[in-house]
């Protein structure tokens, strides 16, 4: 299911009149709302709905005529950046946004933020009600948020609790464990109900690049906005936590029984392949067909309209139940209503500890992401799935690193399984284009159309463009899905991206390792040097911290860490010392996407973008 952020994310390297990022972010939630087949393009039926949607009344005739204006690459279809481009164009001219804007003030179930003199924000209510109450639920007794829990369902109060960044710390690491070191996190002192201004913003930067490095598109979002309580943004940041929390539990790495849901003709690699929305729909359909009084009724195909009755939901309740659980939940649907029926099977919900996110309108308004969020719920809760000698390929650190690193660049659809989904090219090719527009330019137009194996190629060529080492490897090899050439490549456009932003801020020469190596020595006193990203010194964090305050001095709490020397820290201390490390980096600004056991064990590609990370932040700083 594409996100706003997802469309966003697409509009880094578009020349846009006006580019402002509330325009934008406006026309993210127009594409999303009007392309109701989600097809990703807009035919001229759609088109024509969604200005009458708007606001913009437009006749076919004249909706043919306007679509002979533009600069497209289908007579038939609009694409989201054709689309995007355009809707920002009119609405700047005031041939949209004015009536866009009139028309959510009025929408019901819809709240609006801004000014008569600024573009307006919409944001979906029970979304906002369906999150605090998830934050009520998970974070409730945490210690350190009393002073702002519980949340209130009824306002604003979810947007104003997020503006120290406390929350969203502790939010991301319920849905990711141990992303946020705690020392990292600024917290109340006793007495206190807040931090000052400084620490906020430090609290939400930590929020921020945390979210980024486990897999969240986070586009045009700063700490400012966060600390502004922009509903909107907050909004698409919080779902994205919550989702990626939730979908984590709906994989074959994390419950082996899903094998369960194999079917005769299938194997293991395809339930992996399906995604977890894909799993989802099979174990709902699979307890239906489980359950005998549910015959002659239709499967689940999606979540919205199949779900407006709850019918199947009360069945899938029936079959979930624990085997102890008393009083049994019965299958029984009867009701005057789909409304009073959705209530029954939330109370039922209640019974199993499950009932959240979902509000009986919001299942027969037929709110797709709250229902995905409920059925995740229910499926980490109560699978009821039983398979045997089950043998899982679990991912690797360096495979996740990887895949995060793509999803929050905004790869659409979202990366789950990382060889199977980049071997079309195309996720590779989108990230190349942000790494080398110039190199993205000068290849032949690239569509999904083409050979998968040659969209593959292409982007091996590309790379071998950009100075890459990729002797041995053909496009044949990725669409293989041949696990060391994979990583070779990623591996190197890692290192591009994170060093392009040092290329750009310095004289436009490539950056060497070397060159990092210097910068990082040139901070360290000659006493705490390194001698490459190979050197033990590093599985200490001892070297990181050192950099990080001479960035900026005083952010490493020494007295918080151990400082012994590499030969007889123990193994835990180390891996404290790196979480703190990579907290600290992030609740500076840097982007990094390394995990502890990186530098434990003193991975050097993974050390390189690290530091490299830290430059980026020194050079911005100065």
């Amino acid at each position: 299911m594409t996100t706003v952020e997802q469309l966003i994310a697409q509009t880094t390297n578009l020349q846009i009149q006006e580019n402002r990022t509330e325009d934008i972010h406006d026309a993210a939630e127009a594409f999303l709302k009007f392309d109701r087949d989600g097809s990703g393009f807009l035919d001229v039926s759609e088109v024509r709905q969604a200005f009458n949607d708007a606001g913009h009344k437009i006749t076919g005739h004249e909706c043919r005529d306007l679509l002979s204006k533009w600069q497209r690459a289908s007579q038939n279809e609009i694409t989201w950046a054709e689309f995007v481009v355009k809707f920002v164009q009119l609405r700047h001219q005031g041939d949209i946004g004015r009536t866009f804007a009139e028309n959510t003030k009025e929408a019901k179930g819809v709240n609006r933020i801004g000014s008569v003199t600024k573009s307006y924000h919409s944001y979906p209510v029970e979304e906002r009600i369906g999150f605090a109450d998830w934050c009520n639920r998970v974070l409730g007794k945490d210690k350190d948020l009393k002073h702002l829990l519980p949340l209130s369902i009824d306002n604003d109060d979810l947007f104003e609790k997020c503006k120290d960044g406390v929350l969203l710390c502790k939010l991301i690491n319920s849905a990711v464990p141990d992303t946020i070191d705690e020392r990292s996190i600024n917290k109340p002192k006793p007495g206190k109900d807040s931090v000052d201004t400084f620490r906020q913003t430090e609290n939400c930067n930590l929020a921020i690049q945390s979210a980024i490095s486990i897999g969240a598109t986070v586009v045009n979002v700063g700490a400012q906005d966060i600390m502004e309580g922009k509903g909107h943004l907050i909004l698409g940041l919080i779902w994205q936590i919550i989702e990626i929390g939730l979908m984590a539990g709906v994989s074959l790495e994390q419950n082996p029984h899903i094998a369960a849901l194999l079917e005769e003709v299938n194997k293991l690699s395809d339930l992996q392949r399906l995604g977890p929305e894909g799993i989802l729909l099979r174990w709902f359909n699979f307890h239906l067909r489980n359950d005998k009084s549910y015959e002659g009724l239709p499967p689940v195909t999606n979540f919205k309209k199949d779900l407006a009755d709850s019918v199947a939901y009360i069945h899938l309740l029936s079959q979930i139940q624990p085997e102890d659980h008393m009083p049994r939940i019965s299958s029984d649907h009867s009701a005057n209503n789909d409304i009073e029926r959705a209530e029954k099977m939330l109370r039922l919900a209640e019974q199993l500890e499950c009932r959240a996110f979902l509000t009986p309108r919001d299942i027969v308004n037929k709110k797709e992401k709250l229902n995905l969020a409920f059925i995740a719920n229910l499926f980490n809760n109560h699978p009821a799935l039983i398979a045997e000698n089950i043998a899982v390929i679990n991912e690797t650190r360096e495979e996740k690193t990887y895949r995060n690193w793509m999803n929050s660049l905004g790869v659409n659809p979202r990366i789950i399984r990382i060889y199977n989904d980049i071997r079309s090219g195309v996720p590779l090719y989108d990230v190349m284009k942000k790494i080398s527009p110039k190199v993205a330019e000068n290849s032949k137009p690239f569509t999904a159309m083409m050979s998968k194996i040659g969209n593959c190629q292409r982007c091996v060529d590309m790379g071998k463009e950009m100075g890459f080492k990729l002797t041995g490897i053909e496009g044949k090899d990725i669409y293989d899905e041949h696990s060391t050439f994979v990583l070779a490549l990623l591996s190197q456009m890692m290192r591009a991206y994170t060093t392009k932003v040092l290329q750009d801020l310095g004289d436009g020469k490539p950056v060497t390792d070397n060159d990092i190596l210097k910068w990082a020595n040139d901070k360290l006193a000659s006493e705490h040097q390194i001698s490459s990203f190979k050197d033990q010194k590093i599985s200490t964090s001892l070297p990181i911290y050192r950099l990080i305050n001479a960035i900026a001095p005083g952010t490493i709490d020494f007295s918080v860490v151990n400082t012994s020397r590499p030969d007889i820290m123990k193994e835990e201390d180390k891996y404290s010392n790196a979480r703190y490390a990579l907290s600290q980096s992030r609740k500076l600004g840097a982007t990094v996407y390394a995990l502890p056991d990186d530098i434990i064990e003193v991975k050097q590609k993974m050390l390189v973008t690290l530091f490299a990370a830290l430059m980026v932040l020194d050079k911005t700083k100065n």
